[in-house]
C-alpha cells in the first residue's frame, strides 16, 4: 500500500555541501592527493580505520566535491525546490572559524542551473564557548537565512564506533546546557544528532528549554540495529532486538516533549548495519520499517519530515529511494504534503523573508574571500618581512584582515617595505635578529604588548650562500646555518608559549633544497633540511597543545636572493641550466605569495610550490643515487672552475669572503 500523491515541490531539510579540493575539510589532504585520478578505486575504504569505514561506507562520497549541481544530478526526478544546508564539520582552530563555512555556502550557485534554492542554513556553534553568542551573531550577519544550529553529540561506548563529540554525555554537560540559552534567545532551531543510547540525555536537555524547537536527526542513529557494527554492537539477532526495543522506548520518551520534531533521515548510513541497497529493495524496506513506523507513531505526521542526508546517505541508497521507502512503509498513514514539505517549511521558517534578494553567486569563493573569514583579526608575526616572499605574503595577509607584525634585521628597510606594501596601514614593525634569542623574545613580547595576543608565527628569515664547499668562507657557511636553522629555532622557542595559549599556527620556510640537494648549496641545503626536520618533529610534539605546524618548500623564486646570484655568480647560472625542464625555472614572487597566504589561512601542514616540486619530494629517496645526480655531477666541474680559488679553512688566513649572500 502506498500513500497518495505528494506535494508539487519537496523540501529537503538536510543536505551537506563541501569541496575538499578548495576549502578546509578533514579529508582535504587525501582528496587533493587523489584528485588527479579520473576515478577513485573501489577498494579505497580498506585504507581507512574500521570506525571511519562503518561511518561513511564508501569514502568516495567524501573525497569528491558535493556542490549544488551535484545534488541536482542526484534528484532523479524528485521535485525538490528548496534545501537546508547542515554544517559539515568545518575544521576549527577557534570558534569564529565556523563562520567561514556559512560564508562559503552563501556564495555557492544554489538556485541556478536547475539546482534547488538554498532556503536555510544550520550552522555550527559550541554552546560551551563563552562567546557562543558572538559566533551566532556572526553567522547571521553573514547570511540571514541561518535558522538554527546543528549540535553533534554522537559518542558511543563501543571503541570501534566513530565518535563525533569529545565527551560521552555532551548534552548533560552543565556548560553546554547553559550555553544553549544563547541559541534559544535568538529564536533558533536546535538540530540534535546523537546515538540511540543517548536519548535520555536529549530528553533532559529539551525539558530545560520548552519554548525552543529541537529537531532529532537520523532516528537518533541506533548503531548496529540492522547488522553488526564496531567491536561488538549489534553482533547477534538478540542484541539487535534489544537495541530496537530500547530505541523505541527512548523515542517515545523524547516525543512526549511537544517542542521536538524528528527527521526521517539517515536510513542509508552505514552505521545502522547491513549492506547498501540499489533502488527500493523489499528486504531493505522490511528491515527499516520498524524505525520508520516507530518514529511516525511516536511523533505523528505533524512532527516528522523526510530528509535525504545527502551525500552521506548516497552510498547506502539513491535519493529517490529514501523518499519512496517512507511511502512504502507508511502507506495510507502518510501525509505526503506534511512529510515532504510542510513540516520542514514550518520548522525552518522557509517562507519568512530574509531581506534583500540573495547576491549573485559564484561557483566557488576566491582565495581572498576564504582568507578574509579565517584571518580577520588574527595577529601574524612574519620574520624576513623586509623583502622577497616575506614582504609579498605579508601584504596579502594584511589585505585579508590579519594584523601583521613586520620583523626583519633592518628596521628602517622593514618600515619602508610595510609602507610600500600597505600604504593605508600603520603596522607594528620590529628590528629582529633571529640569531639572538634575546631579540626573538623581545619581538614576541612587543607583539603581545601591542596586540594582546599572537595567533600565527612564520619563521621566514633566511640567507643563502652559493659555491663549492672549498670556495665558501667558513664564517659565511656557518652564518647560513645560524640564520636559517638556528634562527628558526630561536623564533619558535620564543613564540611557543603565546602560540599554545591561543592554539596558534607555527610555520617555517624550508625549500626544495630540503630534499633535492644541488652542488654549490651545501650550507643552504643543510639548513633547509634541518628546518624540515624541526617542523616535522614539532608537528607531532605540539599537536596535543592545539598548535598546528606547517613547512613551506618554495622552488627557485624570482627574488633578490636569487637574481643577485644570477647577476654576480656565473657558476649559479650553470647550476640552473643543468636542471631539467621546469626544475630550473624561476617562479614569480607574487604567485608564491598567493599560495603561502592561502596556506597560512588554512594552517597547512606542508606546501610545495611550484607543484612540480612534489615529484622531487616523492622521489627524495632516489635523488642521491647516481642516475638522478648525473646532470649535477656533470655540472660540478664547471661550477667549481667558475667559483674561484679555494678559501683556507682557517678564516684568519684570508681577507675576503668567497661567496655572496
Amino acid at each position: 500500500m502506498t500513500a497518495g500523491p505528494g506535494p508539487a515541490s519537496f523540501v529537503d531539510p538536510h543536505i551537506h555541501l563541501w569541496d575538499p579540493y578548495t576549502v578546509p575539510r578533514e579529508a582535504a589532504a587525501r582528496a587533493r592527493l587523489l584528485r588527479p585520478l579520473p576515478r577513485l578505486p573501489r577498494g579505497l575504504g580498506r585504507l581507512a580505520t574500521r570506525a571511519d569505514r562503518e561511518f561513511v561506507g564508501d569514502p568516495r562520497a567524501v573525497l569528491r566535491p558535493y556542490l549544488p549541481t551535484d545534488y541536482r544530478d542526484d534528484l532523479d526526478g524528485v521535485p525538490v525546490d528548496t534545501v537546508v544546508h547542515v554544517e559539515a564539520a568545518w575544521p576549527l582552530r577557534r570558534p569564529l572559524d565556523a563562520v567561514a563555512e556559512t560564508r562559503w555556502v552563501r556564495e555557492l550557485p544554489s538556485g541556478r542551473a536547475g539546482a534547488p534554492r538554498l532556503g536555510a542554513l544550520l550552522v555550527h556553534a559550541d554552546p560551551r564557548d563563552p562567546d557562543v553568542g558572538s559566533v551566532l551573531d556572526a553567522h547571521r550577519t553573514v547570511d540571514p537565512r541561518v535558522r538554527g544550529v546543528r549540535l553533534r553529540a554522537a559518542a558511543h561506548p563501543d571503541d570501534r564506533v566513530r565518535d563525533f563529540a569529545d565527551v560521552p554525555h555532551l548534552l548533560r554537560d552543565p556548560a553546554f546546557v547553559r550555553g544553549v540559552a544563547a541559541i534559544a534567545e535568538r529564536d533558533l532551531v536546535v538540530d540534535l544528532w546523537l546515538y540511540s543510547h543517548q536519548l535520555d540525555d536529549a530528553v533532559a536537555l529539551v525539558a530545560e528549554y520548552p519554548d525552543t524547537t529541537f529537531v532529532l536527526d537520523h532516528y537518533a542513529t541506533p548503531v548496529g540495529v540492522l547488522g553488526p557494527r564496531g567491536r561488538h554492537t549489534g553482533a547477534t539477532p538478540a542484541a539487535r532486538r534489544d537495541l530496537l526495543a530500547r530505541w523505541r522506548d527512548g523515542i517515545a520518551a523524547l516525543a512526549a516533549a511537544p517542542n521536538v520534531v524528528a527527521k526521517h533521515s539517515g536510513l542509508g548510513m552505514s552505521l545502522l548495519g547491513g549492506e547498501p541497497v540499489v533502488g527500493v529493495d523489499p528486504a531493505f524496506v522490511d528491515r527499516v520499517a520498524p524505525l520508520v513506523r516507530g518514529l511516525h507513531e511516536s511523533f505523528g505526521p505533524d512532527r516528522t519530515m523526510w530528509a535525504s542526508n545527502f551525500p552521506i546517505d548516497r552510498p547506502g541508497q539513491p535519493l529517490s529511494a529514501s523518499a519512496q521507502v517512507l511511502t512504502e512503509v507508511l502507506g495510507g498513514d502518510a501525509r505526503p504534503d506534511a512529510l515532504f514539505a510542510d513540516v520542514a517549511r514550518r520548522v525552518y521558517r522557509l517562507d519568512v523573508p530574509t531581506g534583500p534578494d540573495d547576491p549573485p553567486a559564484r561557483s566557488l569563493p576566491t582565495r581572498t574571500e576564504v582568507r578574509r573569514f579565517t584571518l580577520a583579526g588574527q595577529v601574524v608575526l612574519v620574520t624576513g618581512a623586509a623583502g622577497g616572499i616575506g614582504s609579498a605574503t605579508a601584504r596579502r595577509l594584511t589585505h585579508a584582515g590579519a594584523r601583521v607584525v613586520w620583523a626583519d634585521l633592518d628596521a628602517e628597510r622593514t618600515r619602508e617595505a610595510a609602507a610600500e606594501a600597505v600604504p593605508d596601514d600603520e603596522p607594528l614593525c620590529l628590528a629582529l635578529d633571529v640569531t639572538s634569542p634575546a631579540s626573538c623574545a623581545a619581538a614576541v613580547q612587543a607583539t603581545l604588548d601591542h596586540h594582546g595576543r599572537l595567533d600565527v608565527v612564520w619563521a621566514n628569515a633566511g640567507v643563502s650562500a652559493f659555491g663549492p664547499l672549498a670556495t665558501v668562507d667558513p664564517d659565511t657557511w656557518r652564518q647560513v646555518v645560524e640564520v636559517n636553522l638556528l634562527g628558526s629555532y630561536h623564533v619558535a622557542r620564543a613564540a611557543l608559549p603565546a602560540l599554545v595559549a591561543h592554539r596558534g599556527y607555527l610555520a617555517f620556510t624550508a625549500s626544495w633544497a630540503s630534499f633535492a640537494h644541488s652542488p654549490g648549496h651545501s650550507a643552504y641545503a643543510a639548513s633547509k633540511a634541518g628546518i624540515e626536520a624541526l617542523a616535522d618533529g614539532l608537528r607531532s610534539e605540539l599537536d596535543h597543545e592545539g598548535v598546528r605546524v606547517g613547512v613551506f618548500h618554495p622552488g627557485w623564486i624570482d627574488t633578490r636572493m636569487v637574481t643577485e646570484k644570477q647577476r654576480t655568480q656565473p657558476a649559479f647560472g650553470v647550476l640552473l641550466d643543468s636542471l631539467p625542464g621546469p626544475l630550473g625555472a624561476l617562479t614569480p614572487v607574487d604567485e608564491l605569495a598567493e599560495v603561502l597566504a592561502d596556506a597560512i589561512a588554512r594552517r597547512a601542514a606542508k606546501v610545495v610550490h611550484p607543484r612540480v616540486g612534489w615529484a622531487l619530494h616523492a622521489a627524495r629517496a632516489l635523488l642521491p643515487t647516481r642516475p638522478f645526480t648525473a646532470s649535477a655531477r656533470a655540472a660540478a666541474p664547471e661550477i667549481r672552475r667558475l667559483s674561484g680559488p679555494a678559501v683556507p679553512a682557517d678564516p684568519s688566513a684570508h681577507d675576503s669572503p668567497g661567496s655572496t649572500t
